[in-house]
């Protein structure tokens, strides 16, 4: 049985450079049959941030970030999933801010295992005035359990950088958990909250899934 969680609280631990101005997401087990769809949406406001540019990345004070991510099912254990990003950078407006492509993998519930396991690859392109890392991988491995009313979720992303013909790896680890488990809604919404170091940001999601 597919399952929704509304959740109670996110803890996020994270390493600066590790922080996505993009999306603050905890990771689920969510497989999707094929030709099935879901839509949603991040809305990430940085209420205190960086006031002076670094290098290209303009100052991330009172940035506005939008994402719209669909995913679709291909086979019952594998969907793919496109981001489009957009901000608003205060005194330039509205932009493009880039774009990822994310393939997500799920081990089958027939396989009996003591959680539910997946992982989702995340390649991203993102345009240098928001990320200094304007091309990078990142790989979430998913472990999810169901232990009475509780939904509990854990990821760990290990992200690499590539600068030229330089690369760096560093990394998220995300934890959740929520009650109560319930069936897929046609839509809701989702709020977390994380920091690194004096950087502050509201993340609010909204979802949407049909066939």
């Amino acid at each position: 049985m597919k399952r929704r969680l509304f959740a109670l609280l996110a803890l996020t631990a994270a390493c600066a450079r590790a922080q996505d101005p993009f999306e603050i997401h905890v990771y689920e087990y969510e497989t999707l049959s094929p030709l099935r769809f879901t839509l949603e949406q991040h809305l990430n406001y940085w209420a205190m941030g960086s006031k002076e540019f670094d290098g290209s990345v303009a100052p991330t004070n009172d940035q506005l970030h939008m994402t719209y991510e669909l995913t679709g099912g291909i086979t019952n254990q594998i969907s793919l999933g496109v981001m489009q990003l957009n901000g608003v950078i205060p005194g330039t407006g509205f932009e493009y801010a880039g774009w990822r492509v994310l393939p997500h993998f799920y081990a089958p519930k027939s396989w009996h295992l003591p959680l539910d396991l997946g992982l989702v690859a995340e390649f991203s392109f993102v345009r240098p005035q928001f990320l200094a890392d304007t091309r990078h991988v990142e790989i979430r491995p998913i472990l999810e359990r169901i232990v009475g009313a509780f939904q509990l979720d854990f990821t760990r992303c290990s992200r690499t950088r590539y600068t030229g013909r330089a690369s760096a790896t560093d990394g998220l680890s995300n934890r959740r958990r929520g009650w109560p488990p319930v069936r897929r809604t046609s839509a809701s919404g989702r709020i977390w909250s994380g920091t690194a170091k004096s950087i502050r940001c509201r993340s609010i999601n909204s979802f949407r899934e049909w066939t």
